[in-house]
């Protein structure tokens, strides 16, 4: 039997939870998965899934929302 490939995992690591919440809203909205994180100690104690999928980049804030979804686009479509 042929399972389904999972859809794209976004690990979001930030201090702020209004952000956090804000950005799983909007990766959801294109049809994405976000897990997250409120520090990276948070993330090294997390599932061994996510300490494996690793970092690709990175954002300073402040960011705007199309910087956030350009990156990860670029990513999905490197890894396709």
């Amino acid at each position: 039997m042929v399972r389904p490939a999972p859809n794209p995992l976004v690990i979001i690591v930030g201090d702020d939870a209004a952000i956090r919440a804000s950005l799983d809203s909007l990766f959801r909205s294109i049809g994405l998965e976000a897990r997250l994180f409120s520090s990276p100690s948070e993330l090294l104690g997390g599932s061994v899934r996510t300490m494996k999928v690793g970092a690709v980049d990175f954002l300073s804030k402040p960011f705007r929302d199309q910087d956030m979804l350009d990156a990860v686009t670029l990513v999905l479509a490197r890894d396709t």
